[in-house]
């Protein structure tokens, strides 16, 4: 079980979500379990996997329901 260093931005009165940094990436740690980390360790990527990457609020939903 691996602990993840956690960070949140607060601007006066203003506090933001909390987040896991996961090999330099924030991840929401509501997101985060103990095995995360395992788990990201032994993920393999496969020839025929393909990855839809976009902009938040740029209709990712919508295509994901076109295109699967």
């Amino acid at each position: 079980m691996a602990k993840y260093q956690t960070v949140q931005e607060r601007d006066g009165d203003w506090v933001g979500p909390q987040y896991s940094l996961v090999h330099g990436v924030r991840i929401a740690s509501l997101l985060v379990d103990p095995n995360f980390g395992e788990d990201l360790e032994r993920f393999q990527t496969r020839k025929d996997d393909v990855f839809v990457v976009s902009y938040p609020k740029s209709g990712v939903n919508f295509n994901l329901e076109y295109y699967i």
